[in-house]
């Protein structure tokens, strides 16, 4: 049988004829894309949160959820432990305050329908929870933007302890509280143009009326000076490559300095 013969032979063209198509097809055919991280579309960034944050006698370890980066505890190397309780709705429900292990107190929150307005229920705890008394209230009003706008502590007896009056600036920041029962008192703040330390730490305002810690404060930017009330104090910073704050370097008014290096 001849070549000729063999290639005019119908099944032969059309064997042929699948071979061309099938080339054709895979050279057309898209490269698949590369995983994320390996020279395709990045993967959306995570939300920088401060994992550790320590000086030379104190160091606090910080724990998030998985889902949402919640604010989980906020352990100190001292013994102490404030951790947080929430919803499956991402909702705060209870602060509570741990000594070495062992719970000394708790706050209940409960959320008007707006969601504006805030009653939180403050208890004592003795012998790790078997004993408990309520020791006052505090309400909390929020403004559009969902920061505090204004805390009223009361007593047992519903009389009112003091006020604090949180006004901030077109930028957002938080420019003063100020406390107007039993007398006026003001605290100022200016910043840098930094990201704050606890920016991405929603649960950091309440936190901070829990916590004296100035730089719980440090939220859409850093402190750089506080006054009034006897709380005058100065702080600077070294920054990582995205504005959040690596070292943080603070002089209260009596000129103690205390250095904070942060972890993330």
């Amino acid at each position: 049988m001849n070549t000729k013969t063999r290639l005019n032979s119908p099944g032969i063209r059309y064997c042929l004829l699948l071979i061309l198509v099938l080339s054709a097809c895979k050279k057309h055919q898209p490269t698949p894309e590369p995983p994320p991280g390996e020279g395709g579309k990045p993967e959306s960034p995570t939300p920088l949160q401060p994992q550790k944050i320590g000086q030379a006698q104190l160091e606090i370890k910080l724990t998030y959820s998985k889902a949402g980066g919640l604010l989980l505890s906020f352990e100190q190397s001292d013994g102490l432990t404030e951790k947080f309780i929430y919803t499956n709705q991402q909702q705060l429900t209870t602060y509570q305050r741990y000594q070495k292990d062992e719970l000394i107190y708790f706050v209940d929150y409960y959320f008007d329908g707006n969601e504006k307005m805030i009653h939180a229920a403050q208890h004592a705890v003795k012998l790790n929870g078997k004993v408990t008394t309520p020791i006052g209230y505090y309400d909390i009003q929020l403004n559009a933007d969902r920061k505090i706008s204004d805390v009223k502590w009361y007593g047992l007896n519903n009389e009112l302890l003091k006020t604090f009056v949180y006004n901030y600036g077109e930028s957002g920041m938080l420019n003063t509280i100020v406390s107007t029962n039993p007398e006026i008192k003001q605290i100022t703040y200016t910043y840098d143009n930094k990201n704050g330390l606890f920016k991405n730490v929603a649960v950091a305002q309440f936190l901070a009326l829990e916590n004296n810690l100035f730089m719980l404060h440090c939220t859409a930017a850093n402190i750089l000076k506080q006054t009034g009330s006897g709380l005058s104090a100065s702080t600077s910073y070294t920054y990582n490559t995205g504005g959040f704050p690596l070292t943080i370097n603070a002089k209260d008014e009596k000129g103690t300095q205390t250095a904070w290096k942060v972890t993330y």
